[in-house]
């Protein structure tokens, strides 16, 4: 058993999710769906948000900067003359080449 997840055999993976007075079960043909829906489920029934971070990992503050700046996210609020230059200068500071969650709030304070 895999914390909650049984081997049935050969391409069977059953999930077994209580919490919070739910039972919820399934069966999986492989381990990663059965994973996958477990921490979804296990997410919705403990009120905690499931925040999938393989796509922060896999961009760089600098990638963020530029899909912002080029696809015309900025906006044309007020500030938006100033959000553009930040995004420009964190795109040249020393974080550019950071993943997204790797960084901090405080990273990126003046």
């Amino acid at each position: 058993m895999l914390g909650g997840i049984q081997v049935r055999g050969p391409h069977q993976y059953r999930v077994q999710v209580r919490r919070n007075g739910v039972y919820e079960t399934k069966t999986f043909e492989t381990l990663r769906e059965a994973q996958d829906w477990q921490r979804v489920v296990e997410g919705k029934v403990t009120g905690e948000e499931l925040v999938d971070r393989k796509l922060a990992r896999g961009t760089t503050l600098a990638q963020a900067c530029e899909w912002m700046l080029e696809g015309g996210r900025v906006g044309n609020r007020a500030d938006a003359k100033n959000v553009s230059a930040k995004l420009r200068y964190w795109q040249a500071s020393k974080f550019s080449s950071w993943a997204l969650a790797s960084i901090h709030d405080w990273d990126l304070i003046e």
